[in-house]
Formats: structure tokens, sequence, C-alpha cells
């Protein structure tokens, strides 16, 4: 649905700047390995995955359209298996004040973070690529144990040795929002903002995952006659931010609860 008709590309460049200690894990580490949680390299270099700052910018365009009372859909992925196989997805759902997954390929309406992001069964316009370091970064190991709340004290067998990535650390990335409307920009931009307050990785209650995020710039291509045609336009957000707020002024004050738009 979104590449039938290719108008025009956005790229946003985004810079990430730790301001704790990061820690975004490759999962568990491997039999050879005496790390229990290294975290995500490529070509050995550390980055912050495009795959978590999707998730991550997801979950609070989510939680921004929901607070105004517009139906934003659970995705099919995030449905535990137990839930679909007892049929009570409906029930589970609407426990969590969210629509059934989005599925045009039934003709039915779309969610407006569906549009941005996609679906199981539709493509969505944001497309994130790995932020890699503008410098060599050298990652840290730290240890936790977990404590009994009884005594008080560590836990036998407890100790765990990770990977994480210090403070002052510089990442890029490029977000590609593909025939996008201004309020799909400003969704993403004001996302961007909540990040820097909610922080991003895991262990963010121990006091990790705290990030300052700048826009670097904006860039608009169009495909024309003579092929691509590149324009810069003006980082200042508030024109697009204004654009997501009328967006969600204009569907809570109708009572809308799915976007179809």
């Amino acid at each position: 649905m979104v590449f039938e008709k290719l108008e025009s590309i956005f790229e946003i460049e985004v810079q990430y700047t730790t301001l704790s200690c990061l820690a975004i894990h490759s999962g568990k580490s491997s039999a050879y390995s005496i790390l229990d949680q290294p975290i995500v390299r490529i070509g050995g270099t550390p980055v912050i995955p495009g795959s978590s700052l999707k998730g991550a910018l997801r979950s609070i365009t989510e939680s921004l359209f929901s607070k105004h009372n517009i139906g934003v859909c659970v995705p099919e992925a995030s449905i535990p298996k137990d839930i679909k196989r007892s049929r009570r997805v409906d029930e589970y759902v609407k426990k969590l004040g969210r629509i059934n997954p989005c599925d045009p390929s039934k003709n039915g309406p779309v969610c407006p973070v569906c549009e941005i992001f996609g679906s199981a069964s539709l493509s969505g316009r944001a497309i994130f690529t790995d932020a890699r370091p503008t410098s060599t970064i050298l990652p840290i190991k730290r240890n936790h144990v977990a404590i009994t709340r009884d005594t008080r004290a560590q836990a036998d067998g407890s100790l765990m040795e990770f990977e994480a990535i210090d403070k002052d650390a510089e990442f890029r990335g490029i977000i590609r929002v593909i025939n996008p409307e201004a309020w799909q920009i400003g969704a993403i931009i004001s996302a961007l903002d909540t990040l820097k307050m909610v922080g991003l990785g895991s262990k963010k209650t121990a006091g990790y995952g705290d990030i300052d995020v700048k826009i670097i710039g904006i860039t608009k291509k169009d495909f024309g006659k003579n092929g691509w045609e590149t324009e810069s336009l003006s980082p200042e957000k508030e024109a697009y931010i204004q654009a997501f707020s009328q967006k969600l002024d204009s569907k809570s004050s109708t009572g809308s609860t799915v976007d179809t738009a």
C-alpha cells in the first residue's frame, strides 16, 4: 500500500549520545563466551540496532496516540501464544485498551501506528538503519547480582557479567520515511523527543539507558525526470510537531478510535 507509487523519501539523520551506560544485548552468550550478555556488534563494532530503535519509537508512538484516546492495535507478534491458542485475543486487546491487530488483507482499517511502522501484513513507511559510532568505542564490562528480598543479601549463583557502552558515546543513524505525510514525520520526531525521557535498552531501572537525541538534518528526495533530486530541509521540527498535534486533536475531538486516513 505504501509503495504503490514512490513519490518521495524523507531521511532524518539522528545523533544519539549516551548519558549513562547503555545495554542493548545480542541475546544469550555462546558456550565459548565468558560473558552472560554481550552487546550487539556488526563487524566487531558496537551499534545501536535499527530494530531496537524502531521498537522503542513504535511503543512510544502507541502511547502518544492512546493518551488521546485514539485506537492503536496490538501487533500480532506481541500477543502471547497461549492467548492466540485459546482464542481470547478480543478479550486480551480490550483489557489493554487497544484494538485487534491491523490486517489490511481483510480490507480492515489500519491504525495510525501501523501506517508508520507497519504490521505483519503491511509494509510500514519508516525504515531504521543501525546507528553506528562516530568514533572508536571500547565496551565496558559490568557485574550485577540479584538480591534476596528477605535477607537483602546476594542470592547464591546470581553473579552476572555483561557488556555495556559507557556514557559519552556518540552514534548516528538514519530514519527513512517513504511517502510520508507531515504528521507522520511529526510523530517520529515527538517519539524521539520522548525517548530522551524514557531511555533505551535494558536495565533502565538500574540507571542504564539515559540518552540524548538530536536531529542533525532532514532531507527530502524526489524522483523526477532526471532522476533523484535532493532537497535539504530545515532541521527545525516545530512545523512537523504541529501537524502531528493537529492530527491528534482532529481524531480525539471526533471520538475516532481508528485512523484510516
